[in-house]
């Protein structure tokens, strides 16, 4: 049995199945048109006449793959039924995991023998079958469910639904918080100062990932680029531009003033002044450096994971 998703119950018990038949069966007779939806799925026309509540346990145990709930409940009892939760994300839409399941039921009916496997490692009515020309549509479906961690189809898509309304959240969001992106990569204090606690979480979230607002470090939302030119991602890429500068640049009277300091439960970020003597041939010259740098709490110390550095310009007259 496949683990299952991180959003689900880590370990459902008999009583909690239980539960949930009781809850299908009273959202049925309230008219519910998703629980009506449920039963006649299962039951075709045979759940107009009457739907009791072993109407509702067929149900589950056949959401489930199972043949009868007296199979689904021994199953819950042996302890198969659970495992450990994996770490999942689901980004496509339901209708990308049903244009899926529409695929691998075409597989099934033509005896695909990996289709077969499938059915057989995800369906128990299925476990033993050396044929699944006769699969439907929601067996494929819950195929599809059970190896992205979901025991039902039902249970997935809702999940989907929930992270496509999520992320749109977050698209959001960060949609709005783009001048305050731009004020941190170009350390104005003055916009800084004016974010809230739950801004400041959301805007170092965006720094944390790979990109920020779809710009790499160093370029876009007006940045000037780096102070030695370029952008680097990934440790032995930075690690090789730092030798590199270093192999050219000699530094002295290093002196750092913190401009800002925005600090969130596991991740922070830092704006300073970076003030040196610069040493490159004869010629010693005095530099300051605009310097931002994101932060990420790993077994209870900081750990940098985003540095971009730019010369800090003197004030341009003409655009006031």
């Amino acid at each position: 049995m496949p683990d299952r998703h991180s959003e689900l119950p880590a370990h459902p018990d008999l009583e909690y199945y239980r539960k949930q038949a009781k809850h299908l069966l009273r959202s049925y007779e309230a008219g519910d048109a998703a629980a009506r939806s449920r039963a006649a799925d299962v039951l075709s026309d045979r759940a107009a006449g009457r739907f009791l509540l072993s109407d509702a346990q067929f149900v589950l145990a056949q959401e489930h793959g199972f043949r009868t709930w007296a199979e689904f409940r021994a199953d819950i009892q042996s302890h198969r039924a659970t495992g450990d939760r994996p770490v999942v994300r689901l980004w496509a839409a339901p209708s990308s995991y049903a244009s899926q399941a529409d695929g691998l039921l075409t597989e099934l009916r033509r005896g695909d023998p990996d289709a077969l496997q499938r059915v057989r490692a995800n369906v128990p009515r299925y476990a033993a079958a050396t044929d699944a020309s006769a699969a439907e549509l929601r067996d494929a479906r819950l195929i599809i469910a059970r190896e992205l961690g979901f025991p039902t189809w039902r249970e997935l898509v809702e999940a989907a639904e929930k992270a496509q309304r999520d992320d749109a959240e977050r698209q959001e969001e960060r949609r709005r918080l783009r001048p305050q992106a731009e004020a941190l990569l170009a350390g104005d204090t003055g916009r800084l100062a004016q974010l809230t606690p739950g801004q400041a979480d959301t805007l170092l979230q965006m720094l944390a990932g790979r990109e920020l607002l779809g710009t790499k470090p160093g370029q876009g939302l007006g940045v000037p680029r780096a102070a030695v030119g370029g952008y680097e991602r990934g440790w032995e890429q930075v690690s090789a531009r730092l030798d590199w500068a270093a192999a050219g640049i000699k530094a002295t009277d290093r002196a750092a003033e913190n401009v800002v300091t925005v600090v969130g439960d596991d991740l922070a970020c830092t704006v300073d002044l970076e003030h040196m003597t610069r040493h490159a041939g004869d010629h010693p010259t005095p530099r300051t450096l605009r310097c931002t740098q994101a932060y990420r709490r790993e077994n209870g110390e900081w750990k940098v994971i985003l540095r971009h550095a730019d010369e800090l310009p003197g004030k341009d007259e003409q655009q006031r």
